[in-house]
Formats: C-alpha cells, structure tokens, sequence
C-alpha cells in the first residue's frame, strides 16, 4: 500500500487493479506524478491502459508520463496509440513533439508543434516546447522569442518564465534572468530549479549575500540538490568566506561524485584555505573527469607554482592553453612561472602574447617591465612606463618606477619630475620622499632636498640613511652646527 503525504496525515492509495475504474487509475497517477512520484505513478497509468485499451486518454497519459521519465521511445509509442485512437487534444500533438526533439527527430518535432498550434493557435505550452528546441539547438534568439509568444498568450505558464530566465542568463543578461526567475517563483515558490538559478544569476550580478539565500531556499525544498551545493559553495568563495565553501563543494561532490565543476570548486576552496595538497588532488579529480577543462588545468597549474613546482605548473599552463590559447589567466601565470625559473626571454614572450589579447591591460605592460629589467634593458622600461602612464595616468607606483629607470639613465630633470608624480598619488611612501631628495641634493636643489628628507623620516623613522643626506644638504646650506646633529644621529643609526 503506497503512503501519499498531506500536511501531517498520509491518505493511502489502493495498489492498482484493473478493477478500479480507468478515471480512478488516472487521478491516482496523476496525483502521484504531481509529487515527482514518477516511476509509482507508472503502474497506475499502465493499468489504466491494461483495463480500458481504447480508452486514448489513458494512452496519452502514459506518454506524458514516459516523456517526465525520460522514455521518449516509448513515449511516442504511447502517443501514437493515443492520436489513432482519436485523441486531439493539443497537448498531445505537443507531447509528441517533446519527445521527438528529445530523439533528436528536429524536423518531425517541428511538424508536432505545428499540429498542436493547428488545434489551438493559442496553446501556450506548444510555443514553450518550440523553444526548448530552438533552446538545444543554441538559436537563442529564437528561443527567446517562442519563450515571450508562450507568456504573451499565457503569463501564468510558469516553466515558460522559468525557460526564459535560462535563455536569458545563457545570453548573460542577468538582470532580465533574475526578473524572469522571480515571475517564476511567484507562481511556484517551491521550484528548487528555479531558486538555484536565481542564485547563480544573482551571483554574477556580484550579489552573493542575495545568492546565498537563494541556494538556501533551493536547499530546503531539495536537500540533496547538487548544483545548489555548488551554487552555495561559488557565493561562499567569493564573500571570503572558504571554509563554509569547502564545506559546500564536499556536499555537493558527495552527492554526485561525477560533479567536475564541484571538484573543481572544491580545489579552489582548498587553495583558498593554503590547503595546496588537498586542492591539487581536487583539481586532478576534476581532470579525470574531464581532461578538456581549461580552467581545472590552469588552477592546477596555480597550485603547482603554490608548492614551488614551477616546471610541473608551465607543462599544466601549457595543456591549458593548447585548449583555450587565448586564456589570459593561463598566459599571465606562464609568464610568471618562467619568470620565476630566470627564463627570462621566454616570459617575455608569453607577455607579449598576453598583452595581444588584452592591450589595455596595465598589469601585462608591468610584467614586461619587470622582465626587461631583469635583461638590462632598462632603454625599453622607459617606453612601456609610459604606454602605463597613458593608460592610468595616476599610477605613482609606475611614476616612481620610471622616475628610477630615469636616475639610472642619468637623466635627473626628467627623474625630479617623475618623482613629483609620484609624490600626488603616493603622498605617505617613504620611499618616493627619499628618492626625490636625493634627486633634488643631486641637482644642488638643497632646501627642497632637506624638505624632501625630513618628510621621509615623519613618514618612516626608521629609514637611516636618510639622516645622512640631510647633513649633507644641511653642510651646503652652511647650518654646521644642524649638519653635525644630523651626522651624529645618522652615526647612532648606523
């Protein structure tokens, strides 16, 4: 005897007999479906066409019910009874086509639809299965449109706002998604589906606080939900909060093992927490998985450099770019891998690739400068400070860099100038205060020089040798007595 909840009581259900009359059968089914109870919901339906063969309303409802169990085959067997038995409704012309495009039969599918509009020109459904094959089909605009016909005929057709939120959000239009999700929601508040993806549609919004409560309404009305999980996990990691994610990502492999993109999130919650073993044995998982995933490999390849394995993590940079040579996070960390093994002229080079694809990116352009540096070629820092400086005028890191790059070159107006940069919007280091005055001692600009270091020691005490250029600036300016304090401080200093 099967149990079907209501509130707090359980009303039984007879087992299913061919002496229960067909209309019986069909609303025990019916009522069984309407919980997800699918496969109990079958021998109900199946008895129904056992006891009254001719009936096609009992064959139709075995088609329904095999297209939600994903039995498309049988399904149209079912169907096909249904319509030669003289069933006509629209509904049924639109679950033949359902199970045609899930057979893959595109044009057949097409033909189904145009019969079920043919009955009523104004059955919405038929317009959302239309577009769930334009859907699979990536012909989003299409979709998009049958979505909007469906509602305009019906707006209470709650899987075609629910249809339309995923089409939106493939085209990145979260906004109109998460509209589309919350129209939804006000029709069925109980759709875990339709909670997860307002989560992730509000996740790329930057709204993780707003995502997390969507996953977890998702995961109240369905614990078990592992894109949830997964969803919950990604909003936890990006609000820093990563040992809730890791504790997310673990449910959500848990629970479907062959999850790549949870093991992957999982290796970066691990790499969050510095668990740098655990999140390559995560990311290795997701690869097993799936040795095409781009970025497994290139957060592997992050994780290797983490450990101090610069060679392993080039040969996984490099397996991500053979399969997405324009992944500018793979480049980047190429670059710095090769870097960091003194291959000097080969980081080069992958910078280079990188700032190709994004040429307004400032922090390529410094990667480069860095390495030429490390090659000498201290004549081209020059001119890549400036391509930065064009790009982000207001970069004191970079005006105080080419303000150096100019002193070694001897070039000390130039150098004063950059320094002065600098000084606007990097008003509290030390560090530029000091490289000026010594600049400006050089250039026998002696009070500025004195100012210039007596603002670096309020800022850093601790830099000494400043106590010895203001003696010297002092000892120019004739202040011998000032000079010997300062020189007497610079000698406790040292």
């Amino acid at each position: 005897m099967l149990l079907l909840a209501r509130g707090k009581e359980h009303a039984r259900l007879p087992e299913p007999h061919a002496s229960n009359s067909v209309e019986q059968l069909l609303t025990y089914g019916k009522v069984l479906a309407a919980r997800s109870a699918y496969e109990q919901a079958l021998p109900y339906i199946q008895c129904a066409t056992q006891a009254t063969p001719n009936s096609w309303q009992a064959w139709a409802y075995l088609g329904w019910l095999d297209n939600l169990l994903g039995r498309h085959a049988e399904a149209l067997d079912a169907l096909g009874y249904a319509l030669n038995l003289g069933g006509r409704e629209p509904w049924l012309w639109a679950e033949q086509a359902a199970a045609l495009h899930r057979l893959n039969h595109e044009a057949d599918a097409f033909a189904a639809y145009e019969r079920a509009l043919a009955a009523n020109p104004n059955f919405a459904p038929a317009w959302n299965g239309i577009g769930n094959a334009h859907a699979d089909r990536q012909r989003h605009g299409e979709a998009l449109t049958s979505y909007e016909r469906a509602l305009s005929l019906d707006p209470t057709l709650t899987i075609a706002w629910y249809n339309k939120g995923l089409m939106l959000y493939e085209l990145k239009r979260y906004d109109e998604a998460l509209t589309a999700f919350d129209r939804a929601l006000a029709l069925n508040p109980t759709d875990a589906a339709a909670w997860n993806h307002m989560g992730n549609a509000l996740t790329n919004l930057g709204r993780c606080d707003e995502a997390l409560n969507a996953y977890q309404q998702a995961l109240t009305l369905k614990p078990g939900y592992a894109f949830a999980w997964n969803g919950a996990g990604a909003a936890l990691l990006t609000l820093g909060r990563a040992a809730e994610a890791l504790d997310a990502y673990t449910q959500a492999v848990t629970l479907a093992p062959n999850y790549t993109l949870a093991w992957n999130g999982k290796g970066a919650a691990h790499y969050e927490l510095q668990q740098y073993g655990e999140a390559l044995a995560a990311y290795e998982q997701a690869l097993a998985l799936n040795p095409d995933y781009a970025n497994a490999w290139r957060n592997k390849a992050a994780t290797l450099r983490a450990l101090g394995r610069e060679e392993e993590a080039i040969d996984a940079y490099d397996r991500t770019l053979a399969l997405d040579f324009t992944y500018f996070p793979a480049l980047t960390g190429k670059g710095a891998a090769l870097y960091a093994l003194h291959r000097y002229d080969e980081a080069l080079e992958v910078y280079l690739r990188a700032e190709a694809l994004a040429p307004r990116d400032t922090s390529v352009l410094k990667n480069q400068a860095t390495v030429l540096r490390a090659l000498g070629r201290n004549d081209e820092i020059l001119d890549l400070y400036d391509r930065i400086l064009t790009l982000d005028p207001q970069d004191g890191e970079i005006w105080y860099k080419k303000a150096n790059a100019l002193v070694q070159l001897q070039q000390f107006d130039e150098a004063l100038a950059a320094y002065q940069e600098a000084q606007k919007y990097r008003p509290d280091d030390a560090r530029v205060h000091y490289n000026c005055g010594a600049v400006l001692y050089r250039l026998k600009r002696y009070e500025e020089s004195l100012a210039a270091f007596e603002r670096t020691l309020s800022l850093d005490p601790t830099l000494t040798p400043a106590w010895s250029f203001v003696a010297l600036a002092l000892h120019a300016l004739g202040r011998e007595d000032e000079a010997r304090q300062a020189e007497a401080r610079a000698g406790r200093a040292g």
